[in-house]
């Protein structure tokens, strides 16, 4: 197997439980630059999320951000490509979910995509809390506020997985991915995105861009928002911290603490 291109999610893939890369992972992304592979990175992440634990000097190529919503030229600084839900579909996802009393936020668009109104429905959700906390500075409550503009997203945070596809069937026109809460590892998070943005399509953006086939993409991941990147790509795999249902389905490396990632390079490219 060869390959051109390598896409790894960056949470619980390529950065450890304390969101710090390993030497080892380190090391491969500046090796597949020597052996002229394009190195991706792609994260549900806000642009200005992934700065907080991604240096400057990062060497990678690309970030596809935001679960595919927006993509950043690494080396430039310069984002080449970036999607929204228009204003009227915006206003009526909100009312939509708050008709379901669910806990969300609505974001502002790319860049400033760390900017949100919240609505609390379901006041038991500890994690949408700790997620407000976290952007502590960026969230406004929504309640007395009308929303104007476009969105880059929307986040509802819930206890039951199964809410995401009862909400994947409301709104057929979007994309609804589900993804274990980044706070807790416990609850669901339900991100709504335009119908054409996750992080496939944000990775067959790059791919198109330098003529590279599906075969010669690899991809790594360790969580559901993961599946569409996964199912895309000519080979892909899964850390061992992943789900145990993803992990029957795709090919399984070692975990995110244990080098899963540079392990697998190493394998491929036959370096280390």
């Amino acid at each position: 197997m060869s390959g051109r291109l390598v896409a790894t999610d960056l949470d619980g893939t390529l950065l450890d439980n304390n969101s710090k890369m390993s030497e080892l992972n380190l090391n491969a992304l500046k090796t597949l630059e020597q052996k002229n592979v394009l190195r991706v990175i792609a994260t549900g992440r806000s642009l200005y999320s992934a700065k907080k634990v991604l240096d400057a000097s990062l060497p990678i190529d690309y970030l596809v951000f935001s679960s595919g919503a927006g993509i950043m030229d690494w080396k430039t600084g310069e984002i080449i490509y970036n999607r929204c839900i228009d204003n009227e579909k915006v206003e009526y996802i909100i009312e939509l979910l708050k008709s379901e009393n669910l806990s969300f936020m609505v974001h502002n668009t790319i860049p400033n995509n760390h900017h949100f109104l919240y609505y609390e429905g379901n006041s038991e959700n500890t994690d949408f809390h700790k997620r407000i906390s976290v952007y502590n500075g960026y969230g406004n409550n929504i309640n007395g506020k009308k929303w104007v503009g476009n969105a880059a997203q929307f986040v509802a945070i819930v206890e039951n997985p199964a809410l995401s596809k009862h909400i994947g069937a409301l709104l057929p026109d979007m994309n609804v991915i589900r993804t274990t809460s980044p706070l807790n590892g416990e609850s669901t998070w339900i991100e709504i995105f335009p119908k054409d943005v996750s992080k496939a399509t944000g990775i067959d953006f790059i791919a198109k861009k330098y003529g590279i086939s599906v075969s010669e993409i690899i991809s790594v991941g360790n969580d559901y928002n993961d599946i569409d990147m996964l199912n895309y790509a000519g080979n892909s795999y899964v850390v061992e911290n992943a789900p145990h249902d993803l992990k029957e389905k795709y090919l399984v490396i070692p975990s995110n603490t244990n080098d899963g990632f540079a392990r697998l390079m190493s394998n491929v490219f036959n370096f280390f």
